[in-house]
């Protein structure tokens, strides 16, 4: 059976470190600066700063690299889809821009195989489901360019950069349909955990509902590769590197309202 030895890392892609630490860099500039410029702005009522609190969606297409010792090859994966929720405080630099930092919590499974186990205490056979089970949080910042208003209606554009954090957890679930069971199964521990860099753009429309509050929608599209680990078969024994890369294509919608 193939087996996983997972890697905890902390770049962008592959092994660039020097990549990595200059978006890393970059990052917590663009925070402490906005921090900063968003603090002065809070004396203004003209534009004032915003919080928003919403759902978050989204469709991930992957596809999986195995390296065996220069030779590189490229698997397709099946979409995986997150729910979660997210955050953002909202700091008005101009009246057509402004800087978004975000949180996003949200999850996800897939089921990656079938095993038939025996149960010795039951003498009985049974399947049992083999799942990865996803949690991601991620803190991002990005600039908004906000259109003049159309009556209710404010577009914008967004690009930024974020911090993401990703666990995968294997696990089992028996389904004996004989006896209608459908319960937790042990097995052998595995857990990937990686902090990832990503890239991301969108655009959205903020709609006013009252004079304070907006009705607020986004999409995004995000680039990131959130795992990597050492594959193992027994027969024959070989070691390969892998990852996989991630185009999610994101949706928010929610509540912004206006501070003060």
């Amino acid at each position: 059976m193939p087996q996983k030895k997972y890697k905890s890392s902390f770049n962008l892609i592959g092994d660039n470190k020097i990549k990595t630490k200059i978006f890393i860099r970059l990052f917590f500039v663009i925070c402490i600066t906005g921090n900063i410029i968003g603090a002065e702005n809070d004396k203004s009522s003209l534009f004032p700063n915003q919080y928003f609190i919403g759902a978050a969606f989204s469709q991930n297409v992957r596809r999986g690299y195995f390296d065996m010792k220069g030779y590189r090859q490229e698997v397709d994966k099946e979409p995986l889809a997150f729910w979660g929720a997210a955050f953002a405080r909202r700091y008005y630099l101009a009246p057509w821009l402004r800087l978004q930092f975000s949180t996003l919590l949200d999850f996800g499974s897939e089921i990656t195989d079938t095993l038939t186990m025996y149960f010795p205490s039951e003498n009985n056979i049974a399947e049992v489901a083999i799942s990865n089970n996803f949690f991601h949080f991620s803190f991002g910042s990005e600039l908004q360019y906000v259109f003049p208003p159309e009556k209710a209606f404010i577009p914008f554009l967004s690009m930024g950069i974020g911090l993401n954090y990703l666990s995968v957890r294997e696990a089992g679930k028996r389904n004996d349909e004989i006896v209608g069971i459908r319960e937790p199964v042990a097995i052998k521990d595995s857990e990937d955990k990686n902090f990832r860099i990503n890239m991301q753009g969108g655009l959205g429309a903020d709609i006013i509902i009252t004079k304070k509050a907006k009705i607020s929608l986004a999409y995004y599209y995000r680039y990131w590769h959130p795992m990597r680990y050492e594959y193992i078969r027994d027969l024959p024994l070989t070691t390969a590197e892998y990852w996989e890369s991630y185009r999610s294509h994101g949706i928010l919608i929610g509540i912004a309202w206006d501070e003060g």
